[in-house]
């Protein structure tokens, strides 16, 4: 077929869809998950969008730069997807999925603090999951001092899953 890239690329992408669109739909059916919120930037009839923020530290530079730009455009291709289908469902409203995120530079020490500025300033009510086992170990505290859900597949240390 002319036109279509084919390759391990489209094919990460779609896996992060996949993987995205289930922890989504499992999300939205545990109350109090995630609490999404409003932007007021594009909606005509009541001035406010409802939105789920997506955050995520990702190795835009460093070491592991080109896994992360992997990273971000398997994000960014199941954030677009979702939406262009009429976003996240939950009762009977629509959220837009946004994606924030950071690089963290491949510095496990960036982490936390990134995380935390995704939480305080962006208001995230998911975190998706950095590169590598080590970056991903920095991120779980935070994830777990805010009660909120972290996607991880990147991290695959045993370590990582060790406090459940």
């Amino acid at each position: 077929m002319r036109g279509v890239r084919r390759g391990p690329g489209l094919r990460v992408r779609i896996l992060w869809l996949l993987f995205l669109v289930a922890a989504l739909a499992v999300l939205s059916a545990v109350p109090g998950c995630a609490s999404p919120t409003t932007s007021s930037s594009n909606s005509a009839d009541t001035g406010a969008e409802l939105e789920i923020v997506l955050g995520a530290t990702i190795s835009i530079t460093g070491p592991t730069a080109e896994e992360g730009a992997y990273t971000r455009d398997g994000y960014q291709f199941a954030v677009d997807a979702v939406n262009r289908a009429g976003g996240v469902r939950i009762g009977d409203k629509s959220y837009r999925l946004v994606l924030k995120y950071y690089d963290d530079q491949s510095n496990a020490q960036l982490v936390s603090g990134l995380y935390r500025k995704l939480l305080s300033e962006d208001h995230a009510n998911i975190l998706l999951g950095p590169y590598s086992s080590a970056l991903t170990m920095e991120a779980v505290p935070v994830a777990e001092e805010a009660h909120l859900p972290l996607i991880d597949a990147h991290g695959s240390a045993e370590s990582i899953f060790a406090n459940g």
